[in-house]
């Protein structure tokens, strides 16, 4: 499964985390978070809803664009879908 298809945020992280080869404690270490705090964002235990400041570390360690983390199907910020919507 690709990330692009998860529903939610949590699917995604765990999803992108695993197509990038990382373990749980790889990807708290570059994005300078705990393991715990990892494992609560992948089982959705933190929700939907993540700071600016975590948004970006995650962004970051994770190698995303930043409408990775808009799973309300407005994808902002990628300018391509915009695009499409637009001339479609």
């Amino acid at each position: 499964m690709d990330w692009k298809s998860a529903e939610t945020l949590a699917e995604r992280i765990k999803i992108r985390r695993k197509e990038l080869g990382l373990t749980q404690e790889q990807l708290a270490s570059l994005a300078g978070v705990s393991s715990s705090h990892v494992s609560f964002l992948e089982t959705g235990q933190r929700g939907e809803n993540l700071g600016l400041a975590m948004m970006f570390k995650l962004k970051e360690a994770l190698r995303v664009p930043l409408y990775f983390f808009d799973v309300s199907g407005l994808h902002m910020g990628n300018p391509s879908r915009e695009r499409d919507e637009v001339h479609a």
